[in-house]
């Protein structure tokens, strides 16, 4: 909306520069918040043993208690963006360019140190899940229909199975598992610091759980639902009616419990699985089931679903006959 006179523009700013600060205070906190847990989680991780019989309980316990802290964080985060939107969309470019710079000077910071300290790490998580806080819920601005969320899910499952098969995501889990399997020697490589990394029992520092194009989505997801009205939450109120009463809550989206599920997937089968498409299964499970309004999909959406499914089935194609 214009302004109507220059002093009405400048009130306008000014309030918007009010409103950031107990967003940035907020942010701040859930950061602080993280690094204490974090530092306490690994603290206790030390006294089990690695090969106890509870070592997969407790690992289970931690995934959970900081996928769920992520989540009310991002649940937090979305209330605000709603709340104040302006201060949002004011400041988002240069948090993002902030973040951009911590990720530099922690990696720059490993390089020339020879090594990864144990409160780097949880200092380039926190970092890694502010950064897809911010964008993922601004890549949510295009969406006008809660169909378009079968889209999206189904597209971004293709490319990540694609990715996770043969694309960029299976050079980086290579690069990284060369990188663990020889006893984390010297600095970590640049893909290790694209990755979420959680304390596990009979580890000495943080290990990585899900990347960070994982919490994008979830991200993505959480706007998503708070703009369409979509209750999502297991634990509570729907972000929407958070919004609409002006007070935060426990937030549990179906997505993240998606995630824990992938997660604990690929532990027990000791492998790389991506993340996405059970994310999206269990996402689209809920919301399709539980909102009409998400199964009207229009023909162009069936179309876009359909070509970049045959673009998929094509890259697969090339590959298995060596063409690329």
């Amino acid at each position: 909306m214009a302004c109507n006179s220059s002093s009405s523009c400048d009130d306008e700013k000014m309030s918007a520069r009010v409103r950031i600060w107990p967003i940035i205070a907020t942010v701040s906190l859930l950061i602080i918040l993280w690094v204490v847990f974090s530092l306490t989680a690994l603290l206790l991780s030390r006294l089990i043993p690695e090969k106890s019989a509870f070592q997969p309980v407790f690992a289970f316990a931690s995934l959970f208690f900081f996928v769920g802290f992520g989540s009310l964080a991002t649940g937090i985060f979305v209330f605000y963006a709603a709340k104040t939107p302006l201060a949002i969309s004011r400041m988002r470019p240069y948090l993002l360019a902030l973040c951009v710079v911590v990720f530099a000077g922690l990696y720059l910071f490993t390089r020339f140190s020879g090594g990864t300290d144990s409160i780097v790490v949880i200092l380039a998580t926190a970092n890694l899940l502010v950064f897809a806080n911010l964008l993922g819920t601004w890549i949510v601005a295009p969406l006008r229909r809660p169909a378009e969320l079968v889209m999206v899910c189904v597209v971004m499952s293709l490319a990540d199975i694609y990715s996770v098969a043969g694309g960029p995501t299976k050079k980086i889990a290579e690069g990284v598992s060369k990188y663990y399997e020889g006893g984390m020697q010297g600095p970590a490589p640049l893909s290790d610091f694209l990755l979420v990394k959680i304390p596990v029992p009979g580890q000495s520092i943080p290990v990585p759980v899900f990347g960070v194009a994982d919490w994008i989505i979830i991200a993505f997801l959480a706007a998503a639902v708070a703009r369409f009205g979509i209750d999502d939450n297991i634990a509570g109120k729907s972000l929407t009616q958070m919004i609409d009463a002006g007070k935060p809550a426990i937030y549990l989206p179906i997505a993240a419990v998606g995630l824990c599920v992938g997660v604990v997937i690929a532990g027990m089968l000791n492998m790389s699985l991506p993340a996405l498409p059970i994310i999206a299964a269990i996402f689209l499970a809920y919301v399709l089931i539980k909102y009409p309004a998400a199964r009207k999909l229009r023909n162009s959406d069936w179309i876009v679903m359909l070509l970049f499914a045959a673009a998929i089935t094509a890259l697969f194609a090339a590959r298995w006959f060596g063409l690329i």
